[in-house]
């Protein structure tokens, strides 16, 4: 099944790949496959393809993104950590030291440590740019 559109791709393989020629998109998006595996008519549990799988058209350098109203005009940007955690939010403004936005949209981007989350390792990755 695809995350997308929730969608069946495919029944009844015995291959251990398998390319998915029905996706067209016109934008990025977020996508990931789960897979059932089934014998002798029991469906067994699912495994999941990785979660920040990005397909569709790459953006065209430069890209600009300032988290206006701490939220992303650009998508999909994908945080993740190996804690419990997550490390990077968008804020309206900064904290720990206070900062403003830097142009008035009431939102940034911000790394958040605390003793808490020491030892922890986190990422904020934005969408796909074709440096072409």
């Amino acid at each position: 099944m695809r995350s997308i559109d929730a969608t069946q791709i495919a029944d009844g393989l015995t291959a251990t790949t398998f390319t998915d020629r029905t996706l067209s998109l016109t934008r990025q998006e977020l996508c990931y496959y789960l897979v059932w595996p089934v014998k002798d008519g029991e469906r067994g549990t699912y495994a999941n393809t990785p979660l920040n799988l990005v397909l569709g058209p790459a953006l065209t350098a430069p890209v600009r993104e300032t988290f206006p109203a701490a939220d992303y005009t650009l998508y999909p940007w994908t945080s993740e950590s190996d804690g419990s955690v997550y490390l990077w939010s968008l804020e309206y403004g900064g904290s720990n030291p206070p900062c403003d936005d830097q142009n008035g949209d009431r939102g940034l981007a911000m790394f958040i440590s605390t003793a808490a989350n020491a030892g922890l390792t986190g990422s904020l990755t934005s969408p796909k740019i074709s440096l072409a």
